[in-house]
C-alpha cells in the first residue's frame, strides 16, 4: 500500500443501490482523477451470497485501481470491531482515513490513537439521535449521556468534518459536537449524484415494455426507495389519492424493495394500485433510466433535530 492511499471505510454496502451511489461512483471518479483509494464496506448477507454480483462488483472496482475489502455485516458491536480490525491494520500505510458515518468513524479514532493516522469524519446524520428517535438505542439518559461523550470525541479527534447540509456545518463550527478550531475543515458537500448519469434527456436504456407501457401518456408521480421512519409514507400516499381525484392521467410508478407493503399504504389512502400504481424493484443502474419517466417526484420528510444534517439521495437524484 502506498503512503498517498485513502483508506475508504463505509458501513453502508456498496452492493446496494445507496453504497452505489454514493460511495462507488465518487471513487470511480476521484480515482479517475488521480487519487489512490482502498475500499473497505460492510455488505448485508444476502448480498454477499451473490456471488457473480460480488466479481462483478470487485473487478468494476479494480478496473479504477481500488482494491476492495467486503466484511459481512452483523450488530454494531461487531461491525465495529470487524472495522476496527481492518482499520488499524492497514491505516499505517494510509495518508487518510475517510469514515463514512459513525461506525466506520469509531474504527477510525482507534486507529489515529494507534498510528496517528488522521481521519476525515463523512459525518451523514446525527447517529446518536436517529437511533434515540426510533426508539432502537440511547433512549435512557445515561445511556444517551454516553453516546454524546463518545460522538464529542468523534468530532474533537477528526481532522476534518463533511456534512451533507449547511445545517450541520453551521453545528460544527458553533462547538455543539465540542471545540472546533477555524483551522479545521468543517464542508458542506450535499449528496452527490452522478451527472453523467442522470439526465432529463430519455435514456438510451431499454425499460421492460410492459412496464413503460403503462406509463405512457400518464402524469407519473415518481415514490423512490424504502419505506422507512424518514418519510411520511402515509402523507405521501394520501397526496398522491388528491392528485389522482384532480387528474386522472395521474400514475404512481413506486421503485422500492417494499413493494407489497407500498400498495398496502397506498390501498389504506384510498388508490386503486392495479389501475392507478405500477410497483416494481430496479436496480441502481436502470435508475437514470427509470427517472426520465418521472413528471414529479414525491418525498415528504420527517423534519427532525437528527435529520438536521442528511440528504437524502434521492432528491439529488430527481
Amino acid at each position: 500500500m502506498r503512503a498517498e492511499t485513502i483508506l475508504y471505510v463505509s458501513a453502508t454496502g456498496v452492493l446496494q443501490p445507496l453504497g452505489y451511489s454514493q460511495v462507488v461512483r465518487v471513487l470511480k471518479g476521484l480515482s479517475a482523477r488521480g487519487w489512490c483509494y482502498e475500499l473497505v464496506s460492510l455488505e448485508r448477507a444476502d448480498d454477499l451470497e451473490r456471488l457473480g454480483a460480488v466479481d462483478a462488483m470487485r473487478q468494476e472496482l479494480a478496473e479504477c485501481g481500488i482494491s476492495w475489502s467486503p466484511l459481512p455485516y452483523a450488530d454494531a458491536a461487531r461491525n465495529v470491531a470487524r472495522l476496527t480490525f481492518e482499520v488499524t491494520r492497514r491505516a499505517p500505510g494510509c495518508s487518510l482515513v475517510h469514515a463514512r458515518s459513525y461506525q466506520p468513524a469509531l474504527a477510525a479514532l482507534v486507529a489515529r490513537r494507534l498510528h496517528g493516522t488522521p481521519y476525515l469524519f463523512d459525518k451523514r446524520g446525527y447517529w446518536v439521535d436517529e437511533k434515540r428517535d426510533e426508539g432502537r438505542w440511547f433512549t435512557h439518559p445515561i445511556a444517551y449521556a454516553a453516546g454524546k461523550r463518545i460522538e464529542r470525541e468523534l468530532f474533537e479527534s477528526s481532522a476534518a468534518v463533511v456534512s451533507l447540509s449547511r445545517h450541520g456545518v453551521d453545528d460544527v463550527r458553533a462547538g455543539v459536537f465540542g471545540r472546533w478550531s477555524t483551522t479545521r475543515p468543517a464542508v458542506n458537500i450535499p449528496t452527490i449524484v452522478d451527472y453523467d448519469a442522470f439526465t432529463i434527456t430519455p435514456s438510451p436504456q431499454a425499460l421492460p415494455e410492459d412496464l413503460a407501457a403503462r406509463l405512457r401518456g400518464k402524469l407519473v408521480v415518481g415514490y423512490i426507495g424504502s419505506l422507512n421512519a424518514s418519510y411520511k409514507v402515509d402523507a405521501m400516499c394520501a397526496l398522491f389519492a388528491r392528485v389522482r381525484a384532480l387528474n386522472p392521467r395521474a400514475h404512481l410508478l413506486g421503485l422500492t424493495g417494499q413493494p407489497d407493503a407500498l400498495a398496502e399504504r397506498l390501498r389504506a389512502a384510498g388508490v386503486d394500485v392495479d389501475a392507478d400504481a405500477t410497483l416494481t424493484r430496479a436496480p441502481h443502474s436502470l435508475m437514470p433510466a427509470w427517472l426520465t419517466h418521472v413528471d414529479w417526484g414525491l418525498m415528504l420528510l420527517n423534519s427532525t433535530y437528527a435529520k438536521r444534517a442528511s440528504m437524502p439521495t434521492k432528491l439529488a437524484e430527481f
